[in-house]
């Protein structure tokens, strides 16, 4: 089974020399940079990340929803993108850099006031509510290694 992800990492190192990985396969994201930083880690996948997301801030959102997926309402069993919280922040910083991201949203998606609070208002336009969420989490997660 090693051998096999292996191998499949290695076919993921060389596609990224040609290929917007993010863009191409948003669905199986997730688990192409899971392989590939067990087997192949290093610089290659930030660099990776960063050309679509500098390319198209856009590509930030596609890279966070890759993280987070899809949630089901139980009410009505529908699917929605899951809310954005420190076990996805964690998970994307073993990819890139969080500050990229963070730079992104505060210049492109957020007000002020937002930014100080967890946004869960359904009302809001689905990147605006990620973007305050991912903003909030980054924001706790300074402050707490900051007072540490």
């Amino acid at each position: 089974m090693v051998e096999a992800e292996q191998r499949i990492a290695r076919r993921i190192d060389s596609a990224a020399d040609f290929t917007d990985l993010l863009s191409e396969y948003k669905s199986d994201i997730r688990s192409l940079l899971y392989y590939w930083h067990k087997h192949c880690p290093g610089p290659k996948i930030a660099h990776s990340i960063n050309r679509t997301i500098n390319n198209d801030p856009a590509g930030a959102f596609l890279f966070i929803k890759a993280m987070i997926g899809t949630s089901t309402l139980v009410e009505t069993g529908v699917s929605h993108m899951s809310d954005f919280n420190k076990e996805h922040y964690e998970l994307l910083s073993n990819y890139i850099d969080p500050e990229i991201i963070f730079n992104i949203f505060t210049k492109k998606y957020t007000d002020k006031d937002d930014q100080e609070r967890y946004h869960f208002d359904m009302n809001d336009h689905p990147e605006k509510i990620l973007a305050n969420q991912f903003i909030y989490v980054h924001k706790s997660v300074k402050a707490a290694t900051t007072s540490s």
